[in-house]
């Protein structure tokens, strides 16, 4: 059994070839419009963006740079410190036995004098703060550590 021709085509008028042609033209300016409208916001959005990129990018090197001069600056002292210890190291190791205790024997000496001192003022702070408070807590009660002080 053959088919019937599609009738549908009979109805279509056709058009002519600059007809189709404006119509075409027509419908890609407003989806251009459209998309450009749609668009727009992530547009400007990327434009931000890439600002924000940019001036990442030059705080970024800012850092850098920053971060290279204190590296510099903390290697030399490093260096510094590293040849002070050596020579120390070196003038010690090659001092006599004799003068090494005694280095030894003057540090030594002076640290636990510096300890003293820190001790003392403690103390001495201790004893002012007892008896700046002692009175005080004597006139609050009258119990046995009262009845010691009378």
């Amino acid at each position: 059994m053959a088919m019937a021709p599609d009738r549908t085509d009979i109805f279509d008028v056709l058009k002519s070839p600059n007809q189709k042609n404006e119509t075409e033209v027509a419908m890609m300016g407003k989806l251009q419009h459209h998309v450009l409208t749609i668009m727009r916001p992530f547009v400007d959005h990327l434009d931000q963006l890439f600002t924000a990129v940019e001036s990442l990018g030059d705080d970024l090197a800012e850092e850098k740079t920053i971060s290279r001069v204190q590296h510099d600056a903390t290697s030399l002292r490093l260096s510094n410190l590293d040849e002070t210890i050596s020579l120390h190291l070196a003038e010690f190791e090659n001092a006599p036995p004799d003068q090494r205790n005694h280095s030894l024997v003057g540090v030594m000496e002076q640290r636990l004098e510096e300890q003293q001192c820190r001790l003392t003022a403690l103390v001495s702070d201790l004893r002012q703060e007892f008896t700046r408070k002692l009175p005080s807590l004597l006139a609050e009660s009258k119990g046995p550590l009262a009845k010691l002080f009378e």
